[in-house]
């Protein structure tokens, strides 16, 4: 499988992740008021922290994965690493079938079994796993620019239905709960795939695709909760998804049927994001088991094995979806989060240090 793209397409791929969850959000967990702004600013500012080690140990190590690295060095520590990974990109994978298969059903295809979307969706991931990556990879920007399109043209068909008076301080709806942080699943992807991106010089590209994606999604969503709330304004807190409210009303002459493509860039998203957890699994399981010839068909089967029972959990859980968002949840992904977007870059880090001094030393030796 050959697995490199550019950091466009990787800085696309992460883009898609954070507006698909942005966008198809289950209810229960949509907070769109004036606080969502302090929110949205403070979280980013907090994830670009959070990122930093990973972004210093790309710019500095090409192309190497940081989870071949520890690997190669001490399998137990490596295997360790990826099967933490691999339970919470399972997670990952299992909240966004609910989260895909809650918003079709409750917006224009309301009236499909969830059985059958299951099956279907099921279909479409099993195909996109066994293309790889780059398929994934050179769909993904096209989705973002397709949703920035058509977010420009429900804001502009829609212009004359704000009103700046909807707004008010986010004092009034100001929460004490923690932000999105630690639940976040583009930090997850990107310490994946980051091994995977072209470089040139072999210096490190994949860091700048955090810095593409970050500002692009910021600006989108913060964009996104401004016309909501100046558009649907205390109604906002009544709409399951306020993008596709927006969209079933607005009215172009040639788009009669707005909420139609917000449904498809949705989906399309979404089978996106599920398909790049799965080649995650895939590209795990091939570092883990880096010196077998069989590795990529054991990354293969892996991943497929974990679809199905992505999909059969997804299926289960779409009515006791509180489950996935239960608080109690929380401490176990701030560890999961902290150990892969810090310790494990680190660790990595360290290890290529110390087998660049042994190098020097050795060259040293024999000259």
């Amino acid at each position: 499988m050959n697995t490199r793209i550019s950091r466009f397409q990787l800085a696309g791929l992460l883009g898609v992740s954070a507006m698909f969850t942005e966008t198809a959000n289950l209810p229960e967990a949509n907070s769109y008021d004036m606080w969502r702004f302090v929110s949205l600013l403070c979280t980013s500012a907090a994830l670009l922290l959070l990122y930093l080690p990973m972004m210093v140990y790309s710019s500095k190590n090409g192309e190497t994965g940081m989870l071949r690295v520890i690997t190669e060095k001490n399998r137990f520590i490596g295997w360790v690493f990826g099967i933490i990974i691999m339970l919470r990109l399972l997670y990952t994978a299992v909240l966004t079938f609910v989260q895909l298969e809650f918003f079709v059903t409750n917006t224009i295809m309301a009236y499909l079994s969830s059985a059958y979307i299951t099956v279907i969706v099921f279909a479409a991931a099993l195909y996109g796993i066994n293309k790889g990556i780059q398929a994934t990879a050179r769909l993904a920007p096209l989705a973002l620019i397709i949703l920035l399109l058509f977010i420009i043209t429900v804001s502009i068909a829609s212009w004359s239905s704000m009103s700046l008076l909807r707004l008010h301080s986010p004092i009034i709806h100001m929460r004490t709960g923690e932000f999105t942080l630690i639940k976040n699943d583009e930090i997850i992807l990107f310490a994946i795939m980051l091994g995977l991106v072209r470089n040139k010089n072999n210096k490190g590209n994949a860091y700048k695709s955090v810095l593409l994606y970050l500002p692009i999604v910021l600006v989108m969503s913060l964009w996104l909760n401004f016309i909501f709330n100046t558009i649907l304004g205390r109604f906002l807190e009544r709409t399951l998804y306020p993008l596709y409210t927006l969209s079933s009303f607005t009215y172009l002459a040639l788009f009669e049927r707005m909420d139609g493509i917000d449904v498809t860039v949705v989906i399309v998203m979404g089978l996106l994001k599920l398909i790049m957890t799965f080649v995650c699994v895939r590209i795990i399981i091939s570092d883990l088991l880096f010196n077998n010839v069989k590795a990529e068909k054991a990354g293969r089967i892996t991943a497929s094995s974990l679809l199905i029972l992505t999909g059969l959990s997804g299926y289960f859980l779409l009515a006791r979806r509180e489950w996935l968002l239960s608080p109690s949840l929380n401490i176990y992904f701030l560890v999961i989060t902290i150990t892969i977007a810090v310790i494990m870059p680190c660790t990595a880090a360290l290890i290529n240090s110390r087998r660049s001094k042994n190098e020097i030393k050795s060259t040293s030796d024999n000259i």
